[in-house]
């Protein structure tokens, strides 16, 4: 589904090119957004529909407590997708970094990434590069926001990549609810 988003997205972008070349108008590079900045904008707007962060309006917040749970899994499932489509391409890379995967997935989240918040709540997004038997793996573990920001509904992901001859490929992954936000509290 979300493939589906980012090609309606990269049509609309040169559709909007050739509107403005055909009127005589040149786009600036600063006009054309790259497909993480579209990923970026994509999930800045699905995740406030399943989020209020801390500040948002009574009406914004009532929106987000009334949608359904199926919708709301629907959406995290999109986010999902975004997420891991950044990492794809971030692993696409010639040498990747586990900074470089951190610094992309951390970007992404915005507002909702759990160290903005501040470092005692997390340390997620993680990624950390090792070998197990002469095979190159990585581990990436991130978290996505749904609910309110007082208490959120915590999605943990922890994903498993393995290196091939055809590059990165995703070999396991799991997700934990962390309903109330437990590993928000201290203890």
């Amino acid at each position: 589904m979300s493939k589906v988003i980012m090609r309606v997205l990269s049509s609309v972008v040169a559709l909007t090119s050739l509107i403005h070349l055909a009127n005589g108008q040149v786009l600036s590079s600063s006009q054309i957004r790259s497909p993480h900045e579209q990923r970026r904008q994509a999930f800045l707007e699905l995740s406030r529909s399943v989020f209020a962060a801390p500040g948002v309006t009574d009406a914004e917040r009532r929106k987000v407590n009334s949608l359904q749970p199926a919708d709301a899994d629907k959406v995290t499932a999109q986010l999902h997708n975004l997420v891991s489509e950044e990492i794809g391409d971030v692993l696409s890379a010639s040498n990747p970094s586990a900074r470089d995967i951190i610094d992309a997935v951390q970007d992404l989240l915005g507002e909702t990434s759990l160290p903005k918040w501040g470092a005692q709540f997390s340390n997620t997004p993680f990624a950390e590069f090792s070998a197990l038997n002469g095979v190159r793996m990585l581990v990436i573990s991130y978290g996505i926001l749904r609910g309110g920001g007082a208490l959120p509904n915590t999605h943990s992901y922890l994903e498993f990549y393995e290196r091939e001859a055809t590059g990165w490929q995703p070999k396991a992954s799991a997700n934990l609810v962390l309903m109330n936000a437990p590993s928000l509290s201290r203890r």
